[in-house]
This record gives structure tokens, sequence and C-alpha cells, in this order.
């Protein structure tokens, strides 16, 4: 209702990191995250437990959403950002750009 949220993507299919490239697939932009160290960076990139959602925010409403989430009770973590370079960044490392993911997942099967 208040608009704060730009984008939102389930992390089901594939987990948090399909849904981070799909969504970036779509918009043509990149990501740059941060894992935590708490939990296995294969659990945490693709486990695929249900009830979580990214949501993607302008930084100029991050203070009033991370209020109404608070509010809410729903627990959340920032991961990290949205880039405008196509590139997607995990824990500082490089995987690549958008370009080259969209290209594979268009061409993975040919009839």
């Amino acid at each position: 209702r208040k608009k704060l949220i730009n984008a939102a993507h389930d992390c089901a299919d594939g987990g948090l990191f399909v849904s981070l490239v799909e969504m970036a697939m779509s918009s043509n932009l990149g990501f740059a995250i941060s894992t935590q160290k708490t939990i296995r960076k294969d659990a945490f990139l693709f486990g695929e437990s249900q009830g979580r959602v990214v949501v993607t925010v302008n930084s100029e409403q991050l203070d009033s959403f991370k209020s109404e989430i608070e509010l809410s009770g729903i627990p959340y973590i920032s991961i990290g950002k949205v880039t405008t370079a196509a590139n997607i960044v995990i824990d500082n490392i490089s995987f690549g750009s958008v370009d080259s993911l969209k290209e594979i997942s268009e061409n993975v099967i040919k009839l």
C-alpha cells in the first residue's frame, strides 16, 4: 500500500541465487550480495526453503521499509544491493555478467 517495494520474488525453486539471477535478467541490472557466515554458502544460496522472498527497495525508502517490516514482526536481513552494472558479485567475488547467464538460460535447450 505504501509502494515501498520495487520488486519481489519468491526463493522456492533454485533458492536465493536463482531468484536473484531471474530478477537481474528481467531488469538488466546486477547485484552485489554477502552471504551469512553462520550458514553454509551452498545452503544460503541454493536452499529451497519455503516462505522466503527477495525484495528490492530504493535506498531513499529503505528506512521506511525497515520500519514497516519491523512493525509487522516479519524477520528480514539485508543481503546487498542492486547494481547498475549488470554483474553478479557474491562476497566480493565476480561471477560474471547477467548477459552471459541470460544467454545460457535462453540457449540451454535447442530443438
